[in-house]
């Protein structure tokens, strides 16, 4: 008798084990894959608001400085160095204008006459 319950509880317990590892190997991929997964999305959206807050940023600064019509050594250095940041995240062109007027602008104020 004894026996016999030894015997069921050790195929019940070897049962419950196998069960165990096979749910453990079909499911650790899976949960692994869909936190892969979301990562990937959360750094594909940090990625894409850190461009946008950069290029609202930029164009900001650019049309600041196109309007007073110069473009001074230290906004040149600052907003390069913004721009290249930006660029790097995903080239889109959408800038590239605003930036090829603003470094063409003058280095100092146009005196005017009048």
């Amino acid at each position: 008798m004894w026996a016999m319950l030894i015997n069921t509880a050790l195929t019940m317990l070897v049962g419950l084990i196998i069960t165990a590892i096979f749910n453990g190997a079909i499911n650790v991929p899976k949960k692994k894959k869909a936190e892969d997964a979301r990562r990937d999305e959360d750094w594909r959206l940090l990625k894409k608001g850190i461009q946008a807050l950069l290029k609202n940023d930029l164009k900001v600064r650019y049309d600041y400085w196109l309007d007073q019509g110069y473009a001074p050594e230290d906004a040149r250095e600052d907003l390069e160095a913004e721009y290249q940041i930006y660029h790097a995240l995903g080239k889109n062109g959408v800038m590239d204008d605003r930036r090829n007027r603003f470094l063409a602008q003058p280095k100092e104020p146009q005196e005017t006459e009048g």
